[in-house]
Formats: structure tokens, sequence, C-alpha cells
């Protein structure tokens, strides 16, 4: 599964792509909503793993909000370092295939391999 992963962390980026390197390919990194975007048109990445809270306040859910305007078929596994019942709320709006703890990893694993069953 090609995947693109939008983390601000640089720590963090690394930490996620040790963990999924091994069963799927990163394709791209971006750090913020422009990068974002402009990947994801560019690499046309299978699922976008996204912070719910980038660079400067960003919101990785503007982010995808942007990216379903032009695809309405993007997939979404979004990531946060809590879990908020509102977040939960606007995840659910947005159609994505999951939502979890950046520090959950099984659990954002086991997400990416279910929208990957659903999805392809």
């Amino acid at each position: 599964m090609r995947i693109l992963l939008v983390e601000d962390s640089k720590m963090l980026r690394k930490m996620i792509i040790a963990q999924l390197k091994p069963d799927y390919d990163i394709v791209g990194c971006a750090v913020g909503i422009e990068d974002a975007f402009a990947l994801y048109q560019k690499i046309h990445p299978q699922l976008v793993l996204m912070d719910v809270l980038l660079k400067d306040g960003e919101s990785g859910l503007t982010a995808a909000r942007q990216i379903l305007e032009h695809d309405k078929d993007a997939c979404f596994v979004f990531l946060a370092n809590y879990a908020h019942d509102r977040l939960s709320d606007d995840v659910q709006e947005l159609g994505a295939a999951g939502f979890a703890s950046k520090h959950a990893v099984r659990q954002v694993l086991d997400m990416i391999s279910q929208a990957m069953y659903e999805n392809f």
C-alpha cells in the first residue's frame, strides 16, 4: 500500500516510518497543509496517514478537506497525541478509515490494514 505520511514532528515521522516500513510503502512525507496537498496530487497515494495538528497550528482536518475537494475517494487515517470526542466526530464526518493515538502503533497498523481491506 502506498502511504503519504503527514506529520510535522521529525522524531515522530522517523518512529512511524520505522514501524510501517517493513510492510508498507511510504511514498512521501509532508509537514503542513501545502506540502500535503502538493504531494498528494503528485504521488496519488492509496492512503494518507494524517496528523490532526500540524505545524504553526495548521489542522490536518483542513488538509484532508482540501484533498477531498479534488479527490472524493481519498482515504485517511488520522493521528493525534490524544483522543478527543470533538475530533472523533470531525474525523467521522470526513469519512476517515480511522483515528488513533500516534503512540498506539498496533492500533494504527490495524487501521491501515482495515482501510486496505475495505478500499482496495
